[in-house]
């Protein structure tokens, strides 16, 4: 009979080593990140209208009468992000219970890989050069970690 000691698991992980920024979801950098590095966005559905102070549910407010066509709606751009973040390219994303962090992941596991420095100097510097083109506010840092499939 064979006996196991230690952890044992049946889910997958995998290390990661991503260049990034934390994301902080304001409108402000959702709208960014929509409107310069997705295409095909449909805002259709994540637009609200307001009238009178309440959310527009049917085609003329109740308080007023005005008709919905007549009135201009405003974009979340949270909602509209958080529907669309995975389709980004040339992005990585990585979520999980601490928040988003938005960048490009180094293919490293510092778990098994060995690295040349310089080239860890070049792939970090290739990288932040990606996410400084996301033009995200918040400091650009590396982030490591495990992801559990």
């Amino acid at each position: 009979m064979k006996i196991r000691n230690g952890f044992v698991s049946n889910s997958s992980s995998s290390s990661f080593v991503i260049v990034g920024v934390d994301l902080e979801q304001t409108s402000e950098n959702c709208k960014s990140i929509c409107e310069n590095h997705l295409k095909n966005v449909d805002l259709e559905n994540f637009t609200e209208k307001t009238c009178c102070g309440k959310e527009l549910k049917s085609k003329f407010c109740s308080e007023c009468g005005k008709k919905s066509e007549d009135i201009e709606g405003t974009v979340n751009w949270i909602r509209a992000f958080n529907y669309y973040k995975y389709d980004l390219q040339e992005i990585e994303i990585h979520s999980d219970e601490d928040g988003i962090i938005l960048g490009k992941r180094l293919g490293l596991d510092l778990e098994y890989d060995s690295v040349d420095i310089d080239e860890l100097i070049k792939t970090l510097k290739d990288a932040k050069k990606t996410v400084e083109y996301l033009n995200l506010s918040g400091k650009k840092k590396l982030h490591c970690g495990t992801s559990y499939n």
